[in-house]
């Protein structure tokens, strides 16, 4: 005996039901290995800045002191310039740092698989569930009771 229209029609809500469930958890799945991937670069970005904070920490005091040293020695180049030289390095290295840290950290999109995918998923489970499947068995002249 076939199954009547009630019949169909609840068991099209189990499959919508049970795909929405099966996406749902596949979406969570995708969310948790993104948000691992997503630590892992902002691990790299913060100790990026931590490195960038750390060379200037060093490069600008001795800048400083190049530049008094320099002041003090007129013109007297020996010690004063390997200073300067070393200082104005060490600054230049720690801009460049923060600069790459600053890039690493300005995500242009977070989540981006899993954000597309939920979309996906959100119109494949309401899309299913507007699209009416006849049953192959059905024929139009049979009365099917509940």
């Amino acid at each position: 005996m076939s199954a009547g229209p009630t019949q169909r029609l609840l068991q099209r809500a189990r499959d919508w039901a049970g795909d929405a469930e099966e996406l749902a958890a596949l979406q969570w799945q995708l969310l948790q290995l993104e948000l691992g991937e997503l630590t892992m670069q902002l691990r790299r970005s913060l100790m990026l800045f931590a490195l960038a904070g750390a060379v200037l920490a060093i490069g600008l005091p001795l800048a400083i002191i190049a530049g008094v040293v320099v002041l003090a020695q007129t013109m007297d180049w020996p010690v004063a310039n390997t200073l300067t030289i070393a200082g104005v390095a060490f600054v230049i290295v720690a801009g460049g740092l923060w600069f790459a840290a600053k890039r690493s950290w300005t995500v242009e999109a977070f989540l981006p698989r899993s954000r597309l995918q939920a979309r996906q998923n959100l119109r494949s489970v309401f899309a299913s569930w507007h699209v009416s499947s006849v049953p192959d068995d059905l024929d139009d002249d049979e009365y099917y009771p509940d």
